[in-house]
């Protein structure tokens, strides 16, 4: 133990001179003794020491040790701040962290729903517009199929005459609305493609697109009952509507 506060008041002298009286280095602190004058200063820079980390020494069977320095009554802050430290939390702070932790996963699913929703009725009117798109590229360009909507092979073996798209609202509970694509020759019809709307979406009533053909002689187009029209889609809180104006362009709004 003599090393140990020999050590001490060695760095307590070479660092901390300034704050100790002429005579505290000269009196050496003894264990089991009770701090006086200057070696109160020692005694308390030494059980500084000790606390703050600066040394580590194994237990002593004899003098001073953390225990007794701790006891001393010179490091009741220390002691405090220190029970401190191990304190757990209280009911009221758990529930209010959970509380905030529901809160913030709530929106974060309504978020995720929301956007769940407007992702899918927003391809779904891409869609849509992607079939009016295609029947005015056909007919421009004069494309003959060579396949109908199940993969068999077909052939407009006379002149080609026009695209025609339907919009057709089902009357059927669980069938869905949808539109088709038709190659339109002199004599027969083909069906080309078949887009049904997804679940929870439907045409509404206000759709005033029925059915728009477009002239392959002429590059013209025509509708019933008149252009410009509306497709209007509907579902899942949110509406989306394409317009189809005279020259049979469709565009999302």
């Amino acid at each position: 133990m003599k090393n140990l506060i020999n050590e001490c008041t060695s760095i307590a002298s070479k660092y901390l001179s300034p704050l100790l009286p002429a005579d505290a280095t000269q009196q050496p602190l003894q264990a089991g003794t009770s701090p006086v004058k200057g070696e109160a200063h020692l005694w308390r820079l030494t059980s500084h020491l000790l606390l703050s980390g600066g040394f580590h020494p194994a237990p002593y069977k004899s003098g001073l040790t953390l225990k007794k320095i701790l006891s001393s009554g010179k490091a009741e802050a220390l002691k405090a701040t220190v029970g401190k430290s191990g304190a757990g939390f209280t009911i009221i702070e758990l529930l209010v962290v959970l509380t905030l932790i529901g809160f913030v996963s709530g929106i974060g699913i309504f978020s995720l729903v929301n956007y769940g929703n407007n992702q899918s009725i927003e391809q779904a009117a891409k869609s849509v517009k992607s079939i009016f798109d295609e029947a005015k590229f056909n007919a421009v360009s004069s494309v003959k199929f060579e396949t109908d909507s199940s993969g068999n092979s077909v052939s407009c073996n006379d002149n080609l005459v026009s695209y025609i798209v339907d919009v057709v609202i089902s009357a059927t509970q669980g069938i869905p609305d949808k539109m088709t694509l038709t190659m339109a020759c002199e004599s027969s019809t083909i069906l080309i493609k078949t887009y049904n709307l997804p679940e929870n979406l439907s045409f509404a009533v206000g759709t005033s697109c029925d059915t728009i053909s477009y002239e392959v002689v002429n590059v013209s187009v025509s509708a019933f009952p008149v252009l410009p029209c509306e497709v209007i889609i509907e579902g899942l809180n949110q509406t989306k509507t394409i317009t189809v104006d005279s020259l049979g362009n469709a565009n999302i709004n």
